[in-house]
């Protein structure tokens, strides 16, 4: 009895193994005829109390075979065990027939009621419960209590299946459950590695945090834009490496991902090199299966130059929009200023009004003044065609430089130019010059007295680029994002409008216009698109 129990046990294991290497269409087949099988062999060890009639641990891979692969699986084991039992005949065949049925199908009813139980206490249980009917069954057809050899047979046979019958039963079913929990491990480990490998794949920064925001996953997006290697990034915590700046409280955005499960929203954060990036985040908190949350996983997508685009559209926007102010008003108050000016200039000849003349002096000086500010505020409408020529652009400013060194002495600074070898690139040269003039201008107004404003050019991964750097105090904060927009100055008798029509200069050019500003000074960056002007003609 013992070794027939033992080969119930080593058989149905191995063929459950077997099975569950196949292709998961050809598992349920699989399984019936293999746990048929095992039937088979365990009738094989059978013992025998009368001529016909013996007893087996059948009902072990029978009803395994229904657990395991379903109603399929249960009819293919169930019709092996019959053939088999039918071939043997006896007086029992058409019995044994039919338990081998009801127990595989008894195996499709656990299925769907309790497939996880996999604690003592239950499959214990369930051997005594099936070990009993069979116990009846013996008794009665087996060793009729009528007949002397009744006792013996019950001492024989029966005694020892109620013993044996659960624990084969509960140590198939553990194997069954322990090959299971480490057959579904292995596949989620390797969903887990492919799902890896993608992310890794993925452009936009991935990463995975803790319940305290320490990083426990950090994929090559993330390395690559942030700067910091899995190694540096893994156990330290998100919003302390990249010195993250939130749109709204932290304690907010907790709550309302607490409550909905996800959250999205723009970050400010700063890169290995020190670069700030503007970062489109959506993250989905991670619960365990309790539904305590336990992680966070997010995936970023890097904006900050489209959230340049769109300010360079915006303050493109404005221009345009002053442009046709300037159109359409500025001639208009231009003509009766010079109606105003040459009166003013006639009062000037008259010996009666000699006593006024330094009025009238400051008047037309004033006037003057008021017709520069509006022959810069009708620069902004002008949409004329840029006459764009490949040169050379520092020969360009090389000419310029002995006027741009003048005009420093003036104030008390110097220039220096500092030019790197470029490739060519198109360009209007009265125009270039009246950009570099307005931001040397700039620069050297904003540098003390001994300051110096550099001029310089250089080529980096998208083009050339024209810099001027003075050595002033740097924009002030408050006005830093509206540089550009008419009328912001931070000189006490600005107008606000040379930045604007240098804004519009380098658009017409196809140039971005770029500054960095901090207490060392001011660096404006032009830079130009190369690939779109080599082809331009010269």
């Amino acid at each position: 009895m013992f070794g027939n129990s033992l080969l119930v046990v080593v058989v149905v294991s191995l063929g459950w193994v077997m099975a569950l290497l196949l292709p998961a269409r050809w598992r349920p087949p699989a399984w019936g005829l293999l746990f048929g099988l095992a039937a088979v062999l365990t009738m094989q060890d059978k013992i025998c109390v009368a001529p016909g009639r013996f007893m087996d641990f059948r009902i072990v891979p029978l009803m395994l075979g229904g657990f395991s692969g379903g109603p399929a699986a249960a009819l293919i084991a169930a019709a092996v065990c019959a053939v088999y039992r039918l071939a043997v005949g006896g007086d029992g065949a058409a019995g044994g027939v039919v338990m081998a049925f009801v127990f595989a199908y008894i195996g499709c009813w656990l299925r769907g009621r309790h497939p996880d139980m996999a604690a003592w206490t239950p499959w214990f249980w369930l051997g005594l419960i099936f070990g009993l009917p069979t116990l009846a069954l013996a008794i009665i057809p087996l060793a009729p209590p009528w007949q002397a050899g009744t006792p013996a047979a019950v001492a024989r046979v029966v005694l020892p299946y109620m013993a044996l019958a659960p624990i084969a039963i509960y140590v198939s079913f553990q194997i069954f459950f322990r090959a299971n929990d480490q057959m579904t491990w292995l596949a989620a480990a390797e969903r887990a590695r492919e799902q890896a490998r993608v992310m890794d794949m993925a452009d936009e920064y991935i990463m995975m945090c803790g319940i305290d925001g320490t990083i426990t996953y950090w994929n090559r997006g993330a390395e690559k834009g942030y700067g910091w290697s899995r190694e540096e990034a893994m156990g330290r915590k998100e919003a302390e490496l990249l010195a993250t700046e939130f749109p709204e409280p932290q304690a907010d955005i907790a709550r309302k991902l607490n409550a909905t499960g996800h959250w999205e929203g723009e970050l400010k954060e700063r890169c290995k090199d020190g670069t700030q990036k503007v970062v489109k985040c959506y993250w989905t908190l991670h619960r365990d299966v309790a539904g305590r949350p336990v992680g966070m996983v997010g995936i970023g997508h890097d904006i900050t130059a489209e959230k340049k685009l769109a300010a360079e559209l915006a303050r493109l926007d404005r221009l345009n929009l002053v442009g046709e102010m300037a159109a359409g008003i500025g001639h208009e108050v231009r003509n009766p200023l010079t109606t105003v000016r040459g009166y003013l200039q006639l009062f000037q000849r008259k010996d009666r009004f000699g006593e006024y003349s330094s009025q009238l002096a400051t008047m037309i000086g004033e006037l003057d003044r008021a017709n520069g500010i509006i022959t810069e505020y009708l620069a902004l409408a002008q949409n004329k065609a840029t006459d764009l020529r490949r040169g050379d652009l520092n020969a360009c400013l090389a000419a310029m430089l002995p006027l741009l060194q003048a005009d420093a002495r003036r104030m008390g600074c110097a220039v220096e130019l500092r030019t790197e070898p470029v490739p060519a690139v198109a360009f209007d040269g009265k125009e270039l010059r009246q950009l570099v003039g307005n931001l040397v201008r700039n620069g050297l107004e904003a540098a003390p007295v001994g300051g110096l404003v550099t001029v310089a050019t250089f080529e980096d991964g998208e083009g050339v680029v024209l810099a001027v750097r003075d050595t002033g105090g740097g924009i002030p904060a408050a006005i830093a994002g509206r540089i550009g927009t008419p009328f912001v100055t931070t000189k006490d008798n600005g107008t606000g409008l040379g930045l604007p029509v240098c804004y519009r200069i380098a658009y017409r050019h196809g140039a971005r216009l770029e500054f960095t500003s901090g207490k060392e000074g001011t660096t404006f960056f032009v830079k130009f698109g190369m690939d779109r002007y080599l082809a331009a003609g010269g």
